[in-house]
């Protein structure tokens, strides 16, 4: 991928100017084909990262996100009449636009969808293939997302990426925490899984490499 699509860019401009604004710092220079990791903090995460980090990346979305019909039925369904409490007839109002701008800005981001259930290895496929193109990737794997303070539990799957990376590429795949704090963005240094040759030893290097990452988020 050699650039964001042109209304992202429009829209990330506009963002820039009108809404928060954040330093960002960079302890390493991450390298090409990494895999960044930030917390959702109730959206600011994405947010945050996807309008002010300087690099290119490509996001993980869940895939009902990713196409305008499967996204105007989850907000009608969930986002706006469970989580939000709304009337029905208010939240169709809202979720048609909303379904629409999400379709053209996951295009424009080069998005990964996030599949679920027996369809997840679509989700690892993709993004290995991008990976191994020297393409950045970027997730947010915390559960609570709305969760401040302490991160609490993280889904894991994404540690699978390096079961299929290192055999691959003979190098281990750069996991590059972000941490967030008021109006700062710190990229860490990469986490690396140590060496390993069999399934007892990536178990091993996955829960140490999982409890660095999440030390730095």
């Amino acid at each position: 991928m050699k650039e964001y699509g042109n209304f992202f860019r429009f829209c990330r401009r506009i963002a820039r100017i009108t809404g928060r604004k954040y330093q960002v710092y960079s302890i390493q220079e991450p390298p090409n084909g990494c895999l960044f990791i930030c917390r959702h903090l109730n959206m600011q995460g994405p947010l945050a990262t996807l309008i002010w980090l300087p690099y290119l990346t490509r996001p993980w979305i869940l895939s009902i996100l990713c196409q305008k019909e499967s996204a105007y039925a989850h907000y009608c369904r969930y986002t706006f009449t469970q989580r939000y409490g709304w009337p029905l007839p208010v939240a169709k109002l809202v979720a048609y636009p909303l379904a629409a701008f999400m379709g053209r800005i996951t295009k424009d981001l080069g998005a990964i969808p996030v599949h679920r259930d027996r369809e997840s290895f679509k989700t690892i496929s993709q993004s290995l293939k991008a990976l191994l193109a020297k393409d950045n990737l970027i997730l947010y794997p915390d559960v609570a997302y709305d969760q401040r303070g302490e991160i609490g539990e993280v889904y894991r799957g994404f540690l699978l990426l390096e079961k299929y990376f290192y055999p691959r590429s003979g190098q281990h795949l750069p996991f590059v925490p972000i941490h967030i704090e008021n109006r700062t963005i710190t990229v860490q240094a990469p986490v690396y899984f140590d060496d390993w040759q069999n399934n007892e030893e990536f178990a091993v290097a996955q829960e140490k490499a999982l409890q660095q990452i999440r030390n730095l988020l």
